[in-house]
């Protein structure tokens, strides 16, 4: 829940410190603020005092924060704070978010047993929202929530794995690592929409994240990293500003287009499935009007350098063979590389069962011969990294008939 614009509050990220101040409501009220590198938190000492290690949940939210900025490169300012009587959970802001004093115990002390609280994450995913690019993604009914929760789902999955202590305990499942609930909860959220007549434009919120969930674990988180920066570059164009009208079926085009290209995968198909108004011919009228082509190509590039100076984790997904059968049995992969406009990454592959022996190079998107049975294993490799930073494999379906 985002509420009405604040004044900013800049609070210097100068390490972890303690540092003594008055709330806002009541006056008299004292809190503590502890400092970590890019979050603050400022709440009331007996709070502080239910953490068994204040300095490791800063951590946590640092380390939110870290996968948030990763995510879209934006870099708001980010405080926590205890609100009274707020009537919400929580509310975000500009420069962070409120959290209602009575919400704060309980939250603070089911960290202390691993247990991440959905409010607060889904509160700093607003935040990287409020300055940016919203006005793009952001479809009709379902408003700028089902976006809040696309950070929080990959903040999630990112912090809760099943190498770390934290879970998440909502929806079905228990407590679970990010990945799950990820998939317990958002990937097939959408398919009451899709079995019901609802409209487009009248899509629930857990609906239009249920749609994205869907091309990410189809595309890969990567894609959405690009998909995110692009919109910087669209608005430094002379008439690169969304359309006033959320409902404007401009936008959904111009996300089909922007994924499609950056998934290297026609995505109209899959938008139409969601009863999107996109076409064909009205995603690459989009795409001429935004000059996608530089666009894209000049987010390849910002990307390819983000990853090189380590400020990105590539996902599993962004090395994918995609398989296709001819009518006459035989079948061809095609290799997907996130950083195939990378002129020093190189993907290399090897055939079973095929004439192809040696390792070998390959474009993106070149077509490669698969005979009946075999295995293609690729491999990403990068300069300065002998061992490939990403694998992958996959054998082709039995022809028809066999």
């Amino acid at each position: 829940m985002i509420h009405p614009l604040r004044s900013l509050l800049l609070v210097p990220a100068l390490g972890f410190a303690v540092q003594a101040v008055l709330a806002e409501a009541p006056a008299a009220l004292q809190t503590e603020t502890l400092k970590g590198q890019h979050v603050s938190a400022r709440f009331r000492p007996d709070d502080w005092k239910i953490l068994k290690d204040p300095k490791e949940f800063i951590g946590f939210l640092d380390q939110v924060y870290d996968s948030m900025v990763e995510l879209t490169s934006n870099q708001p300012p980010m405080v926590l704070r205890g609100h009274e009587k707020l009537g919400a959970w929580g509310t975000a802001g500009l420069d962070g978010i409120d959290i209602d004093w009575t919400s704060v115990p309980p939250f603070m002390q089911d960290f202390n047993s691993g247990k991440v609280e959905f409010g607060f994450v889904h509160e700093m995913g607003h935040v990287f929202d409020a300055r940016d690019f919203a006005r793009w993604y952001i479809t009709p009914n379902a408003g700028g929530e089902a976006f809040a929760n696309v950070k929080l789902s990959y903040a999630l999955e990112r912090l809760l794995t099943k190498d770390t202590r934290y879970r998440i305990e909502f929806g079905p499942g228990g407590r679970q690592t990010g990945y799950d609930f990820n998939n317990n909860f958002y990937l097939h959220a959408g398919d009451k929409y899709l079995a019901a007549n609802t409209a487009w434009d009248q899509m629930g919120v857990d609906d239009l994240h249920s749609f994205h969930m869907g091309l990410i674990r189809k595309l890969g988180w990567d894609v959405y990293k690009k998909w995110f920066r692009a919109y910087y570059k669209i608005e430094a164009q002379k008439d690169g500003r969304a359309p006033a009208s959320v409902s404007d079926p401009l936008r959904i085009n111009l996300v089909c287009a922007l994924l499609s290209t950056f998934g290297n995968e026609n995505l109209v198909p899959d938008c139409q499935h969601y009863r999107f108004p996109v076409t064909d011919k009205s995603v690459l009228e989009v795409a001429k009007r935004y000059d996608l082509k530089a666009v894209c190509a000049a987010t390849d590039l910002q990307f390819a350098e983000e990853y090189a100076t380590g400020k990105i984790h590539l996902d599993p997904l962004s090395l994918r063979v995609r398989l296709t059968k001819a009518s006459d049995g035989s079948a061809s992969a095609s290799i997907f590389n996130i950083l195939r406009s990378t002129p020093s990454a190189v993907v290399r592959y090897t055939l079973d069962n095929s004439p192809v022996t040696a390792t070998s190079k390959v474009d993106g998107g070149t077509p490669i011969a698969l005979a009946a049975g075999a295995t293609l294993r690729a491999a990403l490799f990068v300069p300065g990294k002998p061992e490939p930073v990403l694998t992958t494999s996959t054998a082709p379906e039995p022809s028809a008939g066999k």
